[in-house]
């Protein structure tokens, strides 16, 4: 399998095996420890891939960023990303439906609907395009809490989003969490 990944504009950072750990051994997604197919390569030295599970058939990558380069990243450069949009352009996805129909594969429709009330928690989601895509899809009421340092600005409609900036302001518990 060969994936080919769009182009969206960002601003990238190479990543020297000083900040990243191994996430090689199991998969963060189902926990499975069984090894995972590289799909892509997303950096080259240290090497950086995407690796697809065969229990859950997520994408993870190999290797991930520690958290204090993390810090660093979003508080230098991150918000310069954001200057390129405005509420007229979408943040992540060129087709959030697209993928938000593939993640609901795995979410058994009639329980998000026996939920009464869905609740999303979309990490890092930028304008929570697809987690209010994942609500639509699954047809039902759902809250969506969007977690980005990013602008202010959500998209709108039926579904309600609530933007904050940590995860630690969160004191509910959740159905789906997104992180992508």
């Amino acid at each position: 399998m060969t994936l080919k990944l769009s182009f969206v504009p960002h601003l990238s950072e190479h990543v020297d095996d000083s900040n990243l750990y191994d996430c090689t051994g199991i998969c963060p997604l189902c926990l499975s420890e069984e090894s995972r197919a590289q799909v892509a390569v997303i950096q080259r030295n240290p090497t950086v891939s995407l690796l697809k599970c065969s229990q859950c058939k997520g994408i993870s990558a190999s290797h991930m960023p520690c958290a204090p380069f993390l810090g660093r990243y979003y508080q230098n450069s991150f918000v310069n990303i954001y200057k390129q949009y405005d509420n007229e352009k979408t943040i992540t996805f060129q087709d959030e439906q697209r993928f938000a129909k593939h993640l609901c594969r795995y979410i058994d429709a009639e329980w998000a609907i026996r939920q009464k009330n869905l609740r999303i928690i979309d990490f890092g989601g930028g304008d929570g395009a697809l987690a209010i895509s994942v609500a639509r899809q699954l047809n039902c009421k759902a809250d969506v809490i969007v977690i980005d340092r990013g602008p202010e600005w959500i998209r709108e409609g039926a579904i309600y989003v609530e933007k904050r900036r940590s995860v630690g302001s969160i004191e509910q518990n959740c159905h789906i969490v997104l992180a992508s």
